[in-house]
């Protein structure tokens, strides 16, 4: 069955709903935003349909992703899984409804997702949703479908007031400071100050990524990979917004090698400075879910 025949099929709640929804959620996918299932609810129920208990929208999610399986062998190209941005408002992840689509979508069988701890799986889901966020054929996906541009209408993200991007001419350039690398080998020979990503031996400095970038520090052990971009008091604000860019960054290329090589995606990235963090530099951090360690009162840089 082609995906529009099964999108436009059926007269049950669950498909009904899902002619309703999979618009909805084709909005967010390209807004970059998810959407949980009680604000699914509420947005098909202002298209006239009753409100239900919010956790009845796992059926419309698993039908959703069905549309999505149909859309591969209709295109012949991989398409993300749209209902992996189908999240529980508490955990900001899919339900574990999804976990067979992913298994499929990750080429893993259902008994190998199901053996993966919560840490692991949460991880693909988290690669999934990014995965529909990075998709650029989402117009294509709507015309396939027939579904007008109309219908897709814009929801509400709540992202706050925007924030400044950096000042590229107050940028750090030229050489190492002496400072930086005293920062730098000191976090390499002190794991314990990232110690809430895990437990970690001493970092290695200056290590490569797959896309050319170099690293200050990494930290690895058998579950994961931890990336460390390090700014010093030196540093001008907008030099240390730069690291917070620049860890979005690393963390996202690590998980792409991990991806690579068959392992879980959940590579992590941490700014690490020896000052307090302004308020702007706390605010774009948090809206980019890159953490900040304070480091000031443990590195002493006289040594």
């Amino acid at each position: 069955m082609s995906a529009i025949e099964l999108l436009r099929g059926g007269d049950e709640w669950t498909d009904v709903t899902t002619r309703i929804a999979f618009p909805i959620v084709l909005a967010s996918a390209m807004g970059g935003d998810p959407i949980t299932y009680g604000d699914l609810n509420h947005a098909v129920h202002m298209r006239g349909e009753p409100l239900v208990m919010a956790l009845t929208y796992r059926y419309v999610a698993g039908k959703v992703g069905d549309v999505c399986e149909a859309l591969v062998e209709d295109l012949g190209h991989d398409v993300p899984l749209l209902n992996a941005i189908i999240v529980s408002k508490k955990s900001g992840l899919p339900s574990h409804g999804v976990d067979s689509y992913l298994a499929k979508h990750f080429g893993m069988t259902p008994r190998e997702i199901k053996r993966l701890n919560k840490d692991e799986r949460d991880s693909y889901a988290q690669s999934a949703m990014e995965q529909v966020f990075n998709f650029t054929g989402w117009n294509q996906i709507g015309r396939h479908l027939k579904i007008s541009k109309t219908v897709v209408g814009s929801l509400d993200s709540g992202r706050g007031e925007p924030i400044p991007t950096p000042n590229r001419s107050r940028f750090a350039g030229g050489p190492e400071s002496a400072l930086h690398k005293k920062l730098k080998d000191w976090v390499v020979n002190h794991p314990d100050a990232v110690s809430s990503f895990g437990k970690f031996g001493k970092g290695k400095s200056e290590c490569w990524l797959a896309s050319g970038d170099r690293l200050d520090v990494l930290f690895t052990n058998a579950k994961t990979r931890l990336a460390v971009e390090v700014k010093t008091s030196e540093a001008s604000d907008d030099e240390v917004q730069r690291g917070i860019f620049q860890c979005v960054k690393y963390r996202a290329t690590l998980r792409a090698m991990q991806l690579a090589a068959a392992e879980p995606p959940n590579a992590q990235a941490v700014l690490v400075i020896d000052c307090r963090p302004t308020s702007i530099v706390r605010l774009l951090a948090e809206r980019l879910s890159v953490k900040i360690v304070d480091v000031s009162k443990e590195f002493d840089e006289r040594r």
